[in-house]
């Protein structure tokens, strides 16, 4: 048995050299890229225990640590001592039918006539470490079976163990492998830990978290669940993307709504027992969507619905109202609406006619509610009819010689604003035709000002808040001299504007 697993050895390790030499003459720098790292030999993750020295106070020691190649030692003496690449991983397809795990352990000192147990450590990816338990102190357990040759055994110091991959594994996954050694005597020692990477067919699937992010949400996309030791080859469109690890996070903090593109390749390189690979993992797309909040009066009421990209629709879409069902259908209408509040819609999403994702939760978005701010308005303003302040009819001498004409009026200023605040109100003429020059002056509330007819900008007349509505106004004409006056009627556009805002503020349009 061992002399067909040196063959193979060399076998691979022929095939390797050739690979490389073709690799470097024909495949671009970045296909040569390795996205594996084998994980350090001198960590112990939780739940392994820390490796002990070589050679302890004792004397006792692996001799050879955990490897694929061979025991390192033979019943006569040494032999090649395997490799530090031999040593600590391996990778394999899934399924592969074994890989030997070899060791060698000396005792000496108290401990050589002590009796011991051996005592396996297995874990696949991230998951539990499972511990052997085997009544015979082998170290047997799923996956770890015990094949070392009886004329070894006798001599305490030769170890081999069967690895097997079954597992159902979907992704590259390291199977991680310690042995212990627990003498009678209460001594210990620990071998470092031994990797293989278990490759499935295929290689590996894109997934996320969430295939819909909605406002306020993220979602891990890209391999994930898999080893940060393995990493993708990421190409991405759009933004929002954040590389973690070996993965992508993709946010939508403000509600985006579009389609973001996410592609990748996974390269393996040659190692042991596997022949390397680069292989596509597909592209992934994922959904930027947003709940839009709504603003209403008090008493009002508010339509709420997904806001979503081309391409994508939705089914089944369940409401709720302050986290209470509230109805199902494409929209909510919420009535009669008096508080602020939360809305929030579960649905299932299809893209392109596919369900990508069931049951998506979207954003919270906020009915917020407000007491009507009531209004600002001019309700009246005068109808300025100029005549001579006497009654009497506007005759042709007069205009030979000039006049001023006088007017009256009344304009109003409703203010049921919640909050009432500074207003101020202008005025302006213009078009006055028959074209005659003349300046108008118009006196309101103890405020006086002056416009040419026509103005070419306007002036304000009243500042408020006041504590009455209706202002008195009276108006002056001052028409220049004309020395042939047509006779008719004489009319300009007078512009009223109430502004709301403190003095100074621009005059809104009328």
């Amino acid at each position: 048995m061992r002399d067909r697993h040196w063959w193979r050895r060399l076998g691979l390790g022929l095939g390797l050299i050739g690979v490389l030499a073709v690799a470097l003459v024909l495949l671009p720098p970045r296909a040569a890229r390795a996205a594996v790292t084998v994980p350090s030999a001198i960590t112990a993750p939780a739940g392994f225990v820390t490796p002990s020295p070589a050679k302890g106070a004792t004397g006792s020691g692996f001799r050879t640590q955990p490897n694929w190649s061979g025991y390192g030692y033979t019943m006569l003496g040494v032999e090649s001592a395997p490799t530090d690449e031999e040593k600590y991983a391996a990778f394999v397809n899934r399924g592969f039918g074994y890989l030997h795990l070899y060791a060698s352990f000396r005792k000496a000192g108290g401990d050589y006539l002590s009796g011991y147990k051996i005592v396996t450590r297995r874990r696949i990816g991230s998951g539990p470490v499972t511990i052997s338990t085997d009544p015979g102190g082998f170290g047997e357990q799923p996956g770890v079976v015990w094949d070392t040759p009886m004329q070894y055994w006798p001599a305490n110091d030769f170890i081999d163990y069967k690895l097997a991959f079954n597992d159902t594994i979907t992704t590259p996954t390291w199977v991680t492998f310690q042995v212990s050694i627990m003498v009678n005597n209460g001594n210990a020692y620990h071998s470092q830990l031994f990797w293989v990477l278990v490759v499935p067919s295929p290689v590996g699937r894109l997934s996320a978290t969430s295939r819909v992010v909605f406002r306020g949400q993220t979602a891990d996309v890209g391999l994930l669940n898999t080893a940060p030791t393995i990493a993708p080859d990421y190409r991405l469109t759009g933004t929002g993307w954040f590389a973690l690890r070996n993965y992508q996070q993709l946010s939508n903090p403000a509600g985006t709504v579009g389609l973001r593109e996410l592609s990748a390749s996974l390269t393996i390189q040659r190692h042991s027992f596997y022949d390397g690979i680069t292989a596509s993992l597909g592209t992934l797309v994922e959904v930027l969507a947003d709940l839009p909040d709504r603003t209403v009066t008090r008493d009002g009421s508010a339509q709420f619905s997904l806001t979503l990209p081309d391409r994508v629709t939705v089914k089944n879409v369940r409401w709720t109202v302050g986290g209470a069902a509230a109805g199902t259908g494409p929209t909510l209408t919420v009535a009669d609406a008096q508080a602020t509040t939360a809305v929030q819609a579960t649905a299932d999403y299809y893209l392109d006619g596919n369900l990508i994702q069931a049951g998506a939760v979207s954003n919270l978005a906020y009915l917020y509610v407000e007491d009507d701010p009531g209004t600002l308005v001019l309700t009246a303003v005068p109808d300025l009819a100029f005549a001579p302040a006497s009654g009497a009819p506007f005759t042709v001498a007069q205009a030979f010689a000039g006049a001023t004409l006088a007017a009256t009026g009344t304009v109003s200023v409703a203010d049921d604003r919640l909050a009432p605040g500074p207003w101020q109100l202008s005025v302006a003429a213009t078009g006055f035709t028959p074209a005659w020059p003349a300046t108008m002056t118009l006196t309101a509330a103890g405020q006086r000002v002056s416009l040419g007819v026509p103005s070419a900008e306007p002036v304000t007349l009243l500042y408020g808040p006041t504590s009455t509505t209706d202002f008195a106004v009276t108006a002056r004409l001052a028409l220049a001299a004309r020395t042939a006056p047509v006779a008719g009627q004489y009319a300009a556009t007078v512009t009223w504007t109430l502004t709301a805002g403190p003095i100074g503020a621009a005059p809104s349009a009328p």
